[in-house]
């Protein structure tokens, strides 16, 4: 996943400054009944002006920062940094296999579980090849669709950590 990341992100990265990036990661969803899983990135004045404009439409809501902070369907690039099927047909190969695998209800949890490790691991790589820049200004997403907020911040943490044990 690292080899098939790293060409698409370097070229998200010549669209959009690394200084401009706030977060980056992965996005996948299972059980839905076409397979998907893509990288996904939010931009600092992009988080800004959609924050701003879901307080100004909704000054009552008791949504929170953070809540919208780690919700990758609030980002700029939700589901797709440049093109489609950007990591490539090996990987989106694979992607259909986790997902039918998923499908059986008794494998979805081994599966999730997996596909979050091998997220981790890639962003990890990626970050210590030094593809992501200053790490330390951006958020490490790996979420799917139906995982809490908490749950994405604080495997977020948990890349930290292995960044800061790799050092």
């Amino acid at each position: 996943m690292v080899d098939s990341s790293e060409p698409a992100i370097k070229a998200f990265f010549e669209l959009h400054p690394r200084e401009s990036v706030s977060a980056i990661g992965y996005v996948f969803e299972l059980w839905n009944c076409y397979p998907s899983f893509d990288l996904v990135a939010n931009t600092r004045d992009y988080y800004q002006r959609s924050i701003t404009e879901y307080r100004r439409k909704w000054p009552d809501s008791d949504t929170t920062d953070d809540e919208f902070r780690w919700n990758s369907g609030n980002f700029q690039y939700p589901a797709c940094l440049i093109i489609g099927n950007e990591l490539g047909p090996e990987w989106e190969s694979e992607s259909e296999r986790l997902h039918a695998l998923a499908a059986v209800e008794e494998h979805f949890d081994e599966v999730h579980t997996g596909i979050v490790r091998i997220c981790t691991g890639s962003l990890v790589a990626l970050a210590q090849r030094g593809v992501l820049g200053d790490f330390n200004t951006i958020d490490f997403i790996v979420q799917e669709y139906d995982d809490r907020w908490s749950t994405v911040k604080e495997r977020d943490l948990t890349i930290r950590r292995l960044l800061q044990s790799t050092d």
